[in-house]
């Protein structure tokens, strides 16, 4: 059975077609083919096929559409059904906590696409011939926009990416034909795409490339002033470096490629037989809220430019989410980055391990970028500068998770190239030049959301009052709920009436909020000790406690200076270290407090 959502969605058996005629079916059986051979939760798919706006009977419903999606590929034509194998006549397996759809790689048109590519590409440098086949066969799989006959709300944030695959690979054949001097060819090509994608810089560096190389000056240079004239009126902004420098060499008659082609050729033929490492961890199933700040996350880091390093930094106080967030957002935007993802926990919150050494981090990446060099350096200045170097004009995501400090993530960071970085931390790195994205708690409607989706709606159903009360006691933070919904998990004969009568008790409410690595107290510890290893931190500390034991009540300047005992000069800079360490929280009336949960940890001290 084979199936092609590379245009109208198609299933084929032995070469008959199987109509899908139910639109929900349609859309079910795409979301299983987008994650072929590998679970999807109902959860997920509820999420894909309503979006935010299911209906009440959504998991009934989703079942009834697999048993007749499953009923529809099973009752294919006699003479076909006689001829499959029993995994093929039914590929849709029911595995917890969904389904999975089980088919070969060859049999889909997506991952006909993504092998072909791959091949590809390990070919252009050495065999170009051969690699513009395969890129042509790659390219000929898709019959039209990809799911055009798919109506989903889940499914129509995956259809640009999918379009990206595409684009890219075309512009890669492109380079390969310019690489081998077919110009001709490749000018009538770049004229149509560059009609169709106007915006895109690289199609019309290539254009601007083909033109100049077969000799025909004049209209390279009206393909650049085209572009500049519409990026200067309609976004305010000049072409990018790069797209700058080729002018440069069209108006002063140097090659397109610049004086020395052939040791730029023998580069992007060792950069493209080099690893590309996709280092990200498993994204959360169930990602709920900040919907808006994904949604600038995102922005931020699809701005990155030709030479240009994008740094956004996610700070904010212990178990908001800031490493869920980003390593989401960079799921997402994976496909934009096509020489690879890079990513680490520098392990700057935890209690019990000490950060990461920069050059740790930058001897593994060296050894997943370029496996070739034979020693390991010794030296942090050297290494940063080999990594910096290795990575230059190359697009790639990297992810500092969990970061100490500003000395910790400097040497992590590539200086020219067109590389996204995403830094989480309490800090707000401010003293790098980053844009600055600061997450607290969930609103009480996001808390709900997060705990009914990791509990499960029956669990939760009947229960709005008691969903509010928990999340309450949790301090609307996405780590205690996780916490929370994990102790569930592991009683299965708990109610939540029983968990939000255990944290009804302050007194061991962070020891029911511990369940495995699922621990606050540890990161609030870790904010703790950090605080103290600061000049006036043991002073801090003491003042931190203090306001622990005198119970949840706001406080103001003067009653910090009193409880402390000191000058109110001195109390306002204790207070500061306190914010900075996120251990304070200002209230929109100016007073301060400390937020639930680092109440009772203060008390605990």
């Amino acid at each position: 059975m084979d199936f092609a959502i590379l245009g109208p969605l198609l299933v084929r058996a032995n070469g008959h077609a199987i109509p899908i005629t139910a639109p929900r079916q349609r859309a079910l059986l795409a979301a299983l083919l987008l994650q072929a051979n590998q679970v999807v939760s109902v959860e997920r798919l509820i999420d894909q096929l309503w979006g935010n706006a299911p209906p009440a009977s959504a998991r009934v419903t989703l079942h009834n559409h697999v048993r007749r999606l499953r009923r529809v590929l099973r009752d294919c034509p006699a003479e076909t059904r006689s001829q499959l194998p029993a995994v093929q006549a039914q590929p849709i397996v029911t595995q917890t906590p969904g389904y999975v759809l089980q088919t070969e790689p060859e049999a889909l048109d997506l991952s006909r696409f993504e092998t072909l590519l791959a091949t590809a590409r390990s070919r252009a440098s050495e065999e170009p011939e051969q690699a513009l086949d395969l890129f042509d066969q790659a390219i000929a799989l898709w019959r039209g926009a990809p799911l055009a006959d798919v109506q989903a709300p889940g499914l129509r944030e995956i259809v640009p990416a999918l379009e990206e695959q595409r684009l890219s690979a075309i512009e890669e054949r492109i380079q390969v034909r310019l690489d081998i001097g077919r110009y001709a060819a490749a000018i009538s090509e770049l004229r149509l795409l560059v009609s169709e994608h106007p915006w895109r810089e690289r199609l019309r560096g290539q254009l601007m490339h083909a033109l100049h190389a077969a000799g025909r000056i004049v209209e390279a240079q009206a393909a650049y002033q085209d572009f500049r004239q519409r990026v200067a009126a309609d976004l305010g902004i000049e072409p990018s470096a790069n797209l700058q420098q080729l002018h440069g060499r069209i108006l002063t008659g140097e090659p397109p490629d610049g004086p020395r082609r052939g040791d730029r050729n023998r580069a992007v033929a060792r950069l493209r037989r080099l690893p590309i490492p996709a280092e990200l961890p498993m994204d959360s199933a169930a990602f709920t809220g900040r919907a808006e700040q994904a949604r600038l996350l995102a922005a931020e880091l699809g701005r990155t430019h030709a030479q240009h390093v994008g740094l956004t930094a996610v700070h904010g106080p212990a178990g908001t989410g800031k490493s869920t967030l980003a390593v989401h957002v960079a799921h997402e935007l994976a496909t934009l980055f096509p020489d690879g993802q890079l990513y680490v926990d520098l392990r700057g919150t935890e209690a019990n391990h000490a950060p990461q050494r920069p050059l740790d981090v930058l001897n593994r990446w060296i050894g997943a970028l370029d496996p070739r060099p034979s020693r390991m350096f010794a030296d942090r200045y050297e290494a940063a500068a080999y990594f910096r170097s290795l990575v230059a004009g190359r697009r790639l995501l990297v992810v500092l998770d969990n970061a100490n400090d500003v000395d910790q993530v400097r040497p992590l960071i590539p200086a020219r190239s067109p590389t996204a970085v995403v830094i989480t931390s309490r800090q707000s790195m401010c003293t790098l030049d980053t844009v600055r994205m600061r997450l607290d708690r969930l609103d009480e409607g996001e808390a709900i959301e997060l705990l009914i989706r990791l509990v499960g709606k029956e669990r939760a159903v009947g229960a709005p009052s008691t969903a509010g009360r928990i999340v309450a006691c949790c301090g609307y933070l996405p780590l205690a709920i996780r916490a929370a919904a994990a102790r569930l998990a592991a009683r299965p004969d708990e109610s939540l009436d029983d968990l939000a009568e255990q944290l009804a008790d302050e007194r061991h409410r962070l020891d029911v909020l511990h369940q495995d690595d699922l621990d606050l107290r540890s990161r609030l510890r870790a904010s703790y000790e950090q605080l103290r290893k600061q000049p006036g931190g043991q002073a801090a500390a003491r003042l931190f406690r203090l306001l622990g034991a005198v119970g949840p009540a706001a406080f103001d300047l003067p009653d910090v200076a009193e409880l402390a005992g000191v000058p109110v000069a001195q109390a306002a800079r204790l207070l500061g270290l306190l914010r900075d360490a996120e251990l304070v929280q200002r209230r929109p009336d100016g007073r301060c407090c400390l937020p639930v949960l680092v109440r009772l940890f203060a008390r605990d001290l």
